[in-house]
């Protein structure tokens, strides 16, 4: 047990890892010549090594082969050669098969090994590679796949080969240059890559001249081309260049089999003056007869004119017009309102859409869905998003996981929860690299990665590098951002119109905004320079209370508040608690708790009694004495006696009051309209007021002085 032991530990030394103990051991197993072999290698004596191995017997070539393959790999001797390494090692495992039993025992006392020989095999194969992969090469990565076509390493061999040649494909960047790799590399994951890359540039290639002829040879010659749509675009662009109702008849008439031959016909049709008449029909059916959608536009111009009211009864939605007349039977679960004449519905639980004739123009097949936008609905099916259009052709395939409507013909969508933005025809137009996006907005939607924002215009150019906390979607050309929690503004070439340095910056209103610093604030116009001074005390309230409105704003100084017009000028004096806005000649003024009127000179002319005040509104202000709610005239005299929980301003229809619990709805003389016995009431549309009692809802028409629809127990 101990010799076999230490002559473990003696292979183990030699062969791992050459050490100084490993010289106690070798006198005691040095028997014969290759037995000296062995020991030169011990002793580093690699010529008298080599020779020895190389002219030992057939008897020992299974040893010498073994001490061979060490020599070459090991890499501190002039004999270093891995290729050589890898022949010896290669066939002292193909003798390994034919070993003898007296063989056998030389072997055994080396403890050579399948096992072993198999590791010092890996181990050349690892320094080749490691060669292989210095030199990066593709002849390199091939000798080796053919030398080592059994190695651990032939995979990332091949692959390595494979991304080289594609790289270099890339740079030639022809549609010959792809697909003679896809016919090297027919199985690399770059292969597919590659196919996409040959379909574009062959369609490249083909189309250099841009003309309406090699677009058309095009599409006669590569009926499964994926860029088919592509040059069906380009041949509608090129054929209606001066967007002539002309050329979009001749588009028509030569490329009856194009996609955009509808969309012809709608332009046609939207450029012809129409004012929905029946002479503007007449007219247009006569210059173009042959227009493939007159009954439907026929009836469609009708129903244009028609304000559909979506209503429920009996668990059903559907429409009715101001008249009250059923134009959607109660059919659906939901019925969402008309948007580009179509309307979003549902039955048991599927989404589709309708017309205003009532008719399913879409088959309600979706998991869900939005209405229509440029064009463009989205729909959702098991969990992904595409999206139709209006003759419900699936233009966006059913394969994202979020999906926006249609902006500036471009959708945000989410991909392997990346965000991107498509065009209406699926083609992804800026790639999908966002942690976070938005909805374009004036030519530029807001990006976001790492935490950080911008904005990129139309073709995925960033307008500012991602350096922001926060941005907002520009609004006439101006856009609010900001860095460590302060504000500034943008516009829309990138310019900075104020740095980030305010701690408010509000949204324009008539031409002005708010900004805020050190607790003073002032206005900007839209070009970022200051309209109005920073002299007002700025507290979070401000931001909505100093709004311009009609001409004026609140302000505050010294704790007092005051108007402003938009140069700044005091209209109303910095005298009051507060104050609100001017309505019909009189202003509401606070002083020490109570509420007056005074007209634009600041003299009273309702005294201060009240404890809350609105503008006024249809010749009467809203007022609140001793918890209780009425109006007043311009006199100050209560014309409708405080007596209502709660009210509202009044407005043409009446003011809705509430008393006791319950809603009604009053004129301005004070008489009740409608009882006071309702849960809600709420203006809604052009003289439509809803009312509700007890879960049940009806419809008023205050034209026609008429309940135009009542709920099934209303």
């Amino acid at each position: 047990m101990i010799k076999k032991y230490s002559l473990t530990l003696f292979i183990f030394y030699f062969f791992l890892c050459p050490h100084s103990e490993a010289q106690k051991l070798k006198k005691t197993y040095i028997k014969s010549n290759i037995d000296k072999g062995f020991a030169a290698l011990i002793e580093y004596d690699y010529f008298k090594a080599k020779r020895i191995f190389y002219n030992s017997p057939i008897k020992h070539q299974k040893l010498a082969n073994f001490g061979l393959a060490t020599i070459y790999y090991r890499s501190d001797n002039p004999f270093h050669q891995i290729d050589s390494a890898y022949n010896c090692i290669k066939r002292c495992e193909s003798l390994m098969l034919l070993s003898k039993s007296k063989a056998q025992k030389k072997l055994d006392k080396w403890h050579i090994s399948n096992d072993t020989i198999s590791k010092l095999k890996s181990l050349i194969e690892q320094s080749a590679y490691q060669y292989v992969k210095k030199e990066n090469t593709i002849a390199a990565y091939e000798t080796f796949m053919q030398r080592y076509w059994q190695s651990y390493w032939i995979q990332d061999a091949t692959n390595n080969r494979n991304a080289i040649a594609f790289k270099e494909v890339l740079k030639v960047n022809t549609a010959n240059a792809y697909q003679d790799f896809i016919s090297k590399y027919p199985t690399s994951k770059e292969a597919s890559i590659a196919k996409k890359n040959y379909e574009l540039c062959h369609f490249t290639e083909l189309t250099l001249s841009h003309t309406l002829f090699a677009y058309s040879e095009f599409i006669a010659n590569n009926p499964q081309s994926p860029y088919l749509l592509a040059a069906q675009d380009s041949i509608f662009s090129l054929a209606v260049k001066n967007k002539e109702n002309e050329s979009y008849y001749a588009f028509i008439k030569n490329y009856p089999n194009n996609k955009h031959v509808n969309e012809a016909w709608s332009i046609i049709f939207n450029n012809s003056g129409n004012d929905y008449s029946t002479e503007f029909f007449e007219s247009f059916i006569k210059k173009y007869p042959e227009y493939p959608f007159k009954e439907a536009i026929k009836k469609e111009l009708l129903l244009s004119k028609t304000e559909f009211i979506i209503v429920k009864d009996n668990g059903k939605y559907g429409a009715i017009n101001k008249a009250g007349n059923i134009m959607i039977p109660f059919n659906y679960e939901s019925i969402e309102e008309f948007s580009e004449g179509f309307a979003l519905a549902s039955q048991n639980g599927r989404y589709g859409f309708i017309n205003k004739a009532g008719k399913i123009v879409i088959p309600l097949t979706f998991d869900d869905a939005e209405s229509f936008h440029e064009g463009i609905a989205v729909v959702k099916r098991e969990d992904k998003y595409g999206a139709l259009n209006k003759a419900g052709d699936l233009v966006i395939s059913i394969e994202y996981e979020e999906l926006g409507d249609s902006h500036d013909s471009l959708l945000l969508a989410q991909k392997d929860n990346k965000f991107g933005f498509i065009s209406q025809k699926g083609i992804t137009i800026v790639p999908f690299e966002f942690d976070n996006a938005y909805d374009y907005s004036e030519g530029f939607a807001s990006v976001e990665k790492a935490e950080k924002q911008s904005f990129i215009d139309k073709k995925g150019k960033l307008l500012h590098p991602l350096i922001y906390d926060w941005v907002e979607p520009f609004n006439k050309g101006i856009a609010r951002v900001q860095i460590n929690e302060l504000y500034g503004l943008i516009n829309a070439s990138g310019d900075t119109l104020l740095p980030c340095v305010y701690d408010v910056i509000s949204k324009f209103s008539e031409g002005l905004a708010l900004i805020a610093k050190d607790d003073k604030y002032g206005y900007i116009d839209q070009n970022g320079k200051m309209s109005i001074p920073m002299n007002y005390d700025y507290k979070t309230e401000n931001e909505v209370f100093g709004l311009f409105k009609n001409g004026y704003a609140k302000a505050s100084q010294k704790n007092k508040r005051g108007l402003i017009d938009h140069n700044g000028k005091a209209i109303i004096a910095f005298e009051y608690a507060d104050v609100a806005l001017l309505s019909e000649g009189l202003v509401p003024i606070k002083k020490k708790s109570k509420w007056g009127f005074i007209d634009t000179s600041g003299k009273l002319q309702i005294k201060l009694q009240y404890q809350m005040a609105e503008p006024f509104s249809q010749g009467l202000a809203l007022v609140k004495m001793k918890g209780k709610f009425g109006y007043v005239d311009y006199k100050g005299k209560m014309q409708i006696h405080a007596d209502y929980e709660e009210a509202q301003s009044f407005r043409k229809e009446g003011a809705i009051v509430k008393k006791d619990g319950k809603y009604g709805l009053l004129n301005s003389k004070g008489n009740v309209l409608f009882a006071i016995e309702f849960d809600k009431i709420s203006f809604l549309q052009d003289a439509i007021i809803s009312f509700e009692k007890n879960g049940k809802k009806a419809l008023y028409n205050n034209s026609l002085m008429k309940f135009i629809f009542k709920e099934k127990g209303f």
